[in-house]
């Protein structure tokens, strides 16, 4: 199986959250632009955590889910070395 790259899979799901944001914005369109804001704010924090040698994926969901603390906590994290392994 092919591994698609990071950039690829960010892609993918921001598609996904337009095509809902085009499918649910005449019911609520304030909530979709929250959603997409937010997805998009939390690729910081994923970016910045990757950077250190962390999972990008999951630094995204924690990002997108309270960015207030992930981002501090992903400037303050101290890099990964190769020894420690592990994502």
């Amino acid at each position: 199986m092919a591994r698609l790259s990071h950039g690829s899979l960010c892609l993918l799901v921001l598609l996904c959250v337009s095509l809902g944001t085009l499918i649910l914005s005449v019911e609520a369109p304030h909530l979709c632009a929250f959603w997409m804001i937010a997805l998009g704010m939390g690729l910081l924090p994923a970016a910045r955590a990757h950077y250190k040698g962390r999972n990008f994926f999951a630094w995204w969901l924690y990002g997108t889910l309270i960015w207030i603390v992930a981002m501090p906590h992903a400037i303050l994290l101290s890099p990964r070395s190769p020894r420690e392994g592990g994502t």
